[in-house]
């Protein structure tokens, strides 16, 4: 504004001189004008400085500005050269010609050497305010200070009428409006960079700057004014010199006492505020140190009381009161619990003390956030409330913590309620905030590393492996489990180790591809059973459960799934599969033997009654018959010992002597074969009490079978059979091996199984190993296959070795008939009832015959009552145990002289019934001895 003011002042002189207006070129008629170049001069400088503001920065602004202070510089320059020389080179009356009728007006149009020297002094000022380095900025401002004070001499003049101060003698005079102008050019420049220099200071906000603002315009003026009136004052008379002097110098003193006061009055206000601005800024230091320290807290995951601790020991400080303290909430129990306090105490309560939440204030409004000052007089009498005051607490503030909306607890602090300013409630608030966070983080870090715990124990802990793996066969995380179901010491070594997961731990790694395969199609695979190997080569069943992890994208991050090992499982599963085919090979077996029986008992029976006919011929006959019969008999039995049906007869054997027996019946087939047979028989083997029948067909079949897998072999035909007694003759055994070409492992796991056969249709039926093996388990022993080394498979038979029950004296007493019973036969068979008949007859008993047990009950209710029953088991209308039953409920006598007949020894109803009534069963076939042993254990 200043320099549009200069400006302004040089564009109308221009105009005064151009119009011929003596106004605008002398402020008042008889006084100095300002030269045309002089408004020229001004009109260039202004411009210069308008263009130096921020408002025309740009480079042809400051080209203009540039040019603009070089052209008054040189104006200013080539008038003092005229003045030095005394010469006149054209310039002072270019534009407009100066009648030079003014008062000290030796050169017509030129400016006075003193407004020259001040341009010039302007120019270099306007130029050094362009640069940028702070001393040139300096000098800047000095020499606009400068043009200002040289400026003021000629205004004094024209103020107290001295021409003195602004004529120079045969020179020329300064015009008032030029000596106006160059001060205002001259504030100008000072004003252009207020931020560095004398004027840095002026311009600051601090004290300084205003008491240079205050005291600096007042210390110009004051003294012009008053020195301007008292000269007024002497000029009309009003008084003398003297006074007028000791008037001017009192009202300088009251003036200057004044300014001087009101200064300091400011300051001091100023100092009052920054001293309050100070404290709120400590305050607020302190605040936000309290908050970090909380986050601080927070971050290096300490304990809900340690953080509110630390917090406490600043916050009672800041707050300037006696203790402060911080409960949690229990909002279920309706009661707070002290965590933590800092501050002076006299009370017994300490950290951990609960006590009724009503004496927190309005659990409502708390829950709102607002804050609850309670009177503890006021408070119902109680031990808590007692406690308080014995503290000294009279009063004292809650503040809720709450945190993501949740009510977690209060910070209290005790005092008088004029004690609690609203500036302490809001930092009581911005901590409790805080506090409610910290406590809300660290019960959230609690419940995360107690989940982590609980699932690093199950990981660790698990029975089942559970494991993390790549696309490409590399496991990132392995449990302990998962490393111990296949053999590895630890997780890590598993991880380390395993480096191809196919090829390493699947038996077949195409397990492993089809998985993966069935991963693509769906999220999850379960249960997938593969065989896997273990380290050291050992193969296993598992079963495992995967499932494909991927990111939002859908890329595939890994996997990560459980195992289990299911050896045992598939073992069992395999055995269930035996069993059950055993238990229909028992089925068949069973209703085979039960249709033989019947036809059995009665040739057995006409082959004895022949025999003990000694009739000529008919004897031998009947021995043969009988011979036959009993093999067939024991075949049946055979079959039913397979199916755990028929207990083995036992008797005193000689394991060697059943080995010879029995190679004499293959030696001949052998002998046509070219197979050679060795026996390594062991001498005093302990006798084995066992069924030499079943025995004999262990070793036959055993030999049989090694005799056909030498067929496919041209030459080297070779059959070992060998005994021996194991440690202490505990156990003795028998093996059985050939030289052929062995049996491959998928064959052995199954070579026991019911059905199971290599051999071609028509030669095998895949009974006789299981048979075999039913035999020897029911001896109590072992049967096992392995290769030769050199080629061949080997069977071995272990059986132990038992005592012989002892023998009771009387047996053969029970041999001997007891004649003279009457003996009642009841069965449906026809033929198998008479041959018992006729079997009783010849020891001397008389008989009688029923059908079934309902035609027994009718004529047991006739005359003449039997003396012993022999039943069968299964007839038609009336069975035998119905029989039994129909006698047992009207407590018959019979009862007690009841003899079971059954062929059907394989049901497990029949064999509950037996057992439970403790009858003596006769299985057909059976012999007359022991007929006569079951007629003995009846009648006692």
């Amino acid at each position: 504004m200043l320099a549009l003011a200069v400006g302004l002042t040089g564009v109308l002189v221009l105009v005064g001189w151009a119009s011929d207006i003596t106004s605008l070129k002398s402020v008042l008629p008889g006084l100095a004008t300002m030269k045309p170049n002089t408004a020229a001069a001004f009109l260039l400088a202004s411009l210069s400085v308008v263009l130096q503001d921020h408002g025309f920065s740009g480079r042809p602004s400051r080209g203009v500005a540039r040019a603009s202070a070089v052209v008054v510089g040189l104006m200013a320059g080539l008038t003092l050269f005229e003045y030095l020389v005394g010469w006149s080179i054209g310039i002072d009356e270019i534009s407009f010609h100066d009648s030079g009728s003014g008062p000290h007006s030796v050169y017509p149009g030129r400016m006075s050497p003193a407004t020259a020297l001040s341009f010039v002094v302007a120019s270099l000022a306007l130029l050094l305010q362009m640069s940028v380095m702070p001393r040139c900025l300096v000098a800047a401002q000095v020499l606009a200070l400068m043009i200002g004070l040289t400026s003021l001499l000629p205004l004094l003049g024209y103020l107290y009428g001295v021409p003195e101060m602004y004529g120079v003698f045969l020179y020329g005079s300064v015009a008032l409006h030029t000596a106006a102008a160059l001060v205002l050019l001259g504030i100008a420049i000072l004003l252009m960079r207020p931020d560095v220099g004398p004027m840095r200071i002026v311009m600051a906000r601090s004290a300084g700057g205003q008491v240079a603002r205050r005291l600096v315009p007042a210390g110009v003026l004051t003294p012009l004014i008053l020195g301007w009136l008292r000269w007024k004052g002497e000029e009309a008379g009003f008084y003398g010199t003297s006074f007028g002097l000791a008037l001017m110098v009192f009202s300088c003193t009251v003036v200057l006492v004044v300014l001087v006061w009101t200064t300091a009055a400011l300051l001091h206000g100023s100092d009052i505020r920054r001293q309050g601005a100070t404290a709120s800024l400590a305050t607020a230091t302190e605040r936000l140190r309290i908050l970090h320290e909380i986050d601080r807290a927070i971050i290096a995951a300490k304990a809900p009381a340690a953080i509110a601790e630390g917090a406490l020991l600043a916050l009672r400080d800041l707050l300037g009161v006696p203790r402060v303290i911080v409960n949690l909430f229990d909002l279920e129990a309706g009661e707070a619990e002290w965590l933590v306090a800092v501050g002076r105490r006299r009370s017994y309560l300490e950290p951990g003390f609960r006590y009724p939440l009503s004496l927190l204030g309005e659990v409502a409004a708390l829950r709102r956030g607002e804050a609850q000052v309670i009177d503890v007089v006021a408070q119902p009498s109680s031990r808590h409330v007692d406690a308080l005051l014995q503290s000294g607490v009279r009063w004292f503030m809650v503040v809720p913590m709450i945190a993501d909306g949740e009510l977690l607890g209060g910070l209290s602090f005790g005092g008088e309620p004029a004690e609690f300013p609203p500036e302490h409630v809001v930092i009581a608030k911005e901590v409790a905030i805080q506090l409610a966070i910290a406590i809300a983080q660290a019960r959230l870090r609690e419940r995360v590393t107690a989940a982590e715990q609980q699932y690093r124990g199950i990981f660790e802990n698990a029975v089942e492996g559970i494991f993390r793996t790549t696309r490409d066969g590399r496991f990132l995380l392995v449990n302990p489990a998962m490393a111990r179901i296949y053999g590895y010491a630890s997780p890590e070594e598993m991880r380390t180790l395993v480096t191809n997961i196919p090829e390493q731990t699947y038996a077949n790694p195409e397990d492993r591809h089809e998985l993966l395969r069935l991963l693509d199609r769906q999220p999850v695979v379960s249960r997938f059973e593969s065989r896997a190997r273990r380290k050291d080569g050992s193969e296993i069943w598992v079963s495992q459960s995967l499932r494909a992890i991927r990111d939002q994208a859908g890329g595939l991050l890994h996997y990560e799934g459980n195992l289990e090992e299911i050896t045992e499982r598939k073992r069992a599963e395999e055995g269930l599969r035996q069993s059950e085919k055993l238990a229909a090979l028992s089925s068949l077996v069973a209703g085979v033997a039960h249709e033989l029986n019947n036809p059995l008992a009665v040739i057995l029976g006409h082959s004895t009654l022949l025999i003990q006919s000694h009739a000529p011929g008919l004897e031998e006959r009947g021995k043969k018959i009988l011979n036959a019969a009993e093999r067939c008999a024991r075949l049946v039995k055979n079959f039913l010992a397979l199916a755990r049906q028929h207990p083995p007869e036992r008797q005193q054997v000689s394991l060697n002597e059943v080995v010879r027996e029995t190679v004499e019946l293959v030696t001949y087939g052998l002998r046509v074969d070219g197979v050679v047979l060795a026996l390594n028989l062991a001498s005093e083997l302990p006798p084995l009490w066992a069924d030499p029948h079943q025995l004999q067909q262990v070793v036959l079949n055993l030999l049989t079978n090694a005799h056909h897998a030498l067929r496919a072999k041209p030459s080297e035909r070779h059959i070992t059979v060998r005994t021996w007694s194991g440690p202490g003759g505990r156990t003795i055994g028998f093996s059985v091996a050939d030289s052929g070409h062995g049996i491959p492992s998928v064959v052995r796991n199954r070579l026991f199984e019911p059905f199971f056969t290599t051999k071609p249709v028509g030669q095998g039926t895949g009974l006789g190993l299981s048979l075999c093996r039913g035999i020897v388990e029911s001896h109590g022993g072992v049967i096992a296959v392995d290769n030769v080394p050199k080629g061949g498979a080997l069977f071995t038979v272990e059986l132990p070795v038992v005592e012989a029950p002892a023998v009771s004296t009387t047996a053969a007493a029970e041999d001997r008939p007891i004649p003279g019973l009457r003996i009642l036969v009841v069965d449906d068979e026809e033929e198998v009832a008479g041959i018992l008949a006729e079997i009783l007859a010849i020891d001397g008993h008389r008989t009688d015959v029923a059908a079934n047990g309902a035609i027994a009950l009718r004529r047991l209710g006739g005359e003449g009552s039997p003396d012993v029953i022999f039943s069968d088991v299964r007839m038609p209308e009336l069975d035998g145990p119905g029989l039994y039953q129909a006698l047992k409920a009207t407590n018959h006598p019979l009862c007690d002289r009841f003899v079971f007949i059954t062929g059907d020894v394989i049901s497990a109803e029949t064999r509950e019934f037996l057992e439970r009534t403790q009858r003596p069963a006769l299985a057909k076939p059976f012999m007359a001895a022991e007929v006569r042993h079951a007629l003995r254990r009846v009648l006692g």
